[in-house]
């Protein structure tokens, strides 16, 4: 009995033994090859066995930290967020029963950037504030910096402009104090999606034309994809189509070779943008529908819901009642369960337009006095009061009733 026992062990550690050099002959390539994230697309199913194996044997933990820190950035861009909240959390769990701090903190932070996309938003703050505790404690302020500024664009996604503002400067001065390039660089990526937030489209080009260059010089795709796409958000909003256009081609080349999912249905809701400004809205709903398309493999209710939202918009314009108010009206309830006031109240400014177009003056007063009366319990910002009165004169230019 003592026989098979101990050959039992003794197959055991040989299994051990060979998943972590499996694991290990990975780790090398992925750190040795010039394009990671094309070897990643490759091989993605068999990256994702060694480290499920790796996830069962707490001995071979920093193999497994390495391996989940060079894969995260292509599985997130990939939008496989509910399987690698399992993997961070169970990773997470090994690196608290061992001890180990550095580890931890950042297990928890990249969990906040799944928990973001995933609209968990106050699951993500705490994550975020959690990791920027134990970073300032280690000392790691490149970490800390960073971090900071993920909370700031979460902040700012809220609405909270100010406390966003503050923390980017405070991660500023950390960054350059010590002297980290690649840090400041990424804080002005966070600033531009803040400015963007704020509709200060003018600093948010700055801002991401200062994180492009840094990138761009360093050859770090995946980030410089992050710089241009918020730079084609902010030339669209500044009417510049053709610059926009252009760099929206240079962007689709790089999320497409990096597999970039969620940036590719942004792009391609960008350049529908562009084509319906032009009322060319046949092109708009080509390139909504691809949007849509690929968002299916994300699903990810923001992006869903302006999809929804902008294709109402374009068959409102071709006259297809029925489709587009079924877009609005997934729209709508997409953003009610997120609590998306603003952009709840935007679409139902477009369901007004579909029965105004439609001749429908009762429901159209109707959809207007319903987003007034919520737009105005709301603190929203300037671009809130923008819409809530411009939604005011339209209802006041009715006839009575």
């Amino acid at each position: 009995m003592n026989h098979v026992i101990s050959e039992q062990t003794y197959w055991q550690q040989v299994l051990r033994r060979q998943s972590q050099a499996n694991a290990q002959y990975w780790l090398t390539l992925l750190e040795d090859t010039t394009d990671p994230a094309a070897l990643i697309v490759a091989h993605y199913d068999s990256l994702l066995r060694a480290v499920e194996i790796l996830l069962q044997d707490e001995t071979a933990f920093n193999l497994l930290y390495r391996l989940l820190d060079v894969l995260y950035m292509s599985a997130y861009n990939a939008g496989d967020w509910d399987r690698w909240l399992v993997y961070l959390q169970k990773a997470l769990t090994v690196s608290q029963k061992l001890g180990y701090t550095s580890e931890e903190a950042r297990l928890i932070d990249l969990t906040g950037d799944l928990l973001v996309q995933k609209g968990d938003f106050k699951g993500a703050a705490d994550a975020f504030r959690t990791s920027i505790a134990n970073y300032l404690e280690q000392g790691n302020l490149s970490r800390y910096s960073n971090t900071l500024s993920k909370l700031a664009t979460l902040y700012g996604s809220q609405g909270q402009a100010t406390q966003a503002i503050n923390l980017c400067q405070e991660a500023l001065r950390v960054s350059k104090r010590i002297n980290d390039e690649l840090m400041t660089a990424q804080i002005n990526l966070s600033l531009s999606i803040i400015y963007f937030q704020m509709r200060e489209w003018p600093m948010a080009l700055a801002s991401a034309q200062r994180a492009h260059l840094y990138f761009k010089n360093v050859n770090n795709y995946p980030f410089m994809l992050k710089a241009l796409t918020n730079m084609a958000n902010n030339l669209i909003w500044l009417q510049e189509w053709e610059r926009a256009t252009n760099v929206i081609h240079e962007a689709i080349g790089i999320a497409t070779q990096l597999n970039d999912l969620q940036t590719l249905v942004t792009l391609r809701i960008g350049s529908g943008v562009i084509a319906y400004k032009q009322t060319h809205y046949l092109t708009a709903e080509a390139a909504w529908q691809e949007a849509l398309r690929l968002n299916s493999q994300l699903q990810e209710p923001g992006g869903q819901a302006a999809i929804y939202n902008n294709l109402g918009m374009v068959y409102t314009k071709l006259g297809e009642w029925a489709v587009a108010e079924e877009m609005l009206r997934q729209a709508l309830a997409i953003y009610e369960f997120s609590g998306s006031t603003y952009q709840w109240a935007n679409s139902m400014d477009n369901l007004a337009d579909l029965y105004e177009a439609k001749g429908d003056t009762a429901i159209f007063r109707r959809v207007l006095q319903e987003a007034i009366a919520r737009l105005e319990t709301a603190n929203d910002g300037a671009h809130c009061d923008e819409l809530l009165t411009t939604m005011r004169r339209r209802l006041d230019q009715l006839p009575p009733d």
